[in-house]
């Protein structure tokens, strides 16, 4: 994110995420640092199972190694990009003025109670299938990362979102893009996928580790708010070595398994005759 004369950047680096405990101190945190900080959670989670968790979460997405680690960590970024809509940004006065300062601006229409994990589930599907995904994984990903919050999206909040969407000016479709892109790029998330389905297994498994990951990423102990991603590569790096003591300060140590050669079904379970 070092064009600071792209319009679109300039609009991006105005969004917040957080604001200080009361929301009075002027304290902020902006949108696409946490998104890092929580993609960097995620990496370091995974570092952290045993290589068959990483080949899970691989097959679910039809990737394998590096590139597994990298989409299942952008995507868990992108949990929060719902926070760039008119619906949250509004929320807090002072960041509300700076947004609108920036570019992107709104109406009272536009503000709402729409929650923007729901805003979250109805961008994710369009933004995936720009970038080559196939609609049904995509619309399911787009569900796990849109219920971080513990609870998935009723039909009514899609709908309500939908339209919170659809009376957006086209400036807003491009901060969602420039955000996209920011992640992809900086994760370097590049091999397409060429799943055509994402099963309910791997539904589970992208929005509890997306949930644990958002928490890490949120802990104002581990991630002080206010620190500047203009260089999101730089910044990433410094975000995972955030996670990585995170992670060892509440104690989640290298997971193991119990065994690695794990026998067959067949061999557990043979039936063994004896003679009498």
């Amino acid at each position: 994110m070092k064009d600071g004369n792209d319009p679109a950047r300039i609009m991006v680096s105005s969004l917040w995420a957080k604001t200080g405990p009361d929301g009075t101190d002027g304290t902020w945190h902006p949108l696409v640092a946490h998104l890092l900080d929580v993609a960097a959670a995620t990496r370091a989670i995974l570092e952290r199972e045993p290589h068959t968790t990483r080949e899970q979460y691989g097959n679910d997405l039809g990737l394998r190694g590096e590139q597994a680690i990298a989409w299942v960590s952008a995507l868990a970024a992108l949990h929060d990009i719902g926070k760039a809509s008119p619906a949250f940004q509004a929320k807090w006065p002072e960041g509300a003025e700076r947004v609108r300062k920036a570019g992107l601006t709104w109406s009272r229409i536009h503000e709402g109670s729409v929650p923007h994990g729901v805003v979250t589930n109805a961008l994710i599907p369009g933004l995936l299938q720009n970038a080559g995904w196939d609609p049904r994984p995509a619309k399911v990903v787009a569900d796990a990362l849109g219920a971080h919050h513990g609870f998935k999206a009723t039909p009514t909040e899609q709908r309500d979102a939908k339209s919170h969407l659809s009376l957006l000016s086209s400036a807003w479709k491009g901060v969602h893009n420039a955000i996209f892109n920011v992640i992809v790029a900086t994760l370097q998330a590049s091999t397409p996928l060429e799943v055509s389905a994402v099963s309910a297994d791997a539904f589970m498994r992208l929005a509890g580790l997306v949930s644990f990951a958002d928490w890490i990423g949120s802990t104002v102990e581990h991630f002080p708010l206010g620190r500047d991603p203009s260089d999101s590569h730089t910044y990433y790096l410094e975000a995972l070595s955030r996670a990585r003591d995170a992670l060892d300060r509440i104690g989640w140590r290298q997971k193991r398994p119990a065994r690695e050669d794990l026998p067959s079904f067949a061999d557990v379970f043979s039936a063994k005759s004896s003679q009498p």
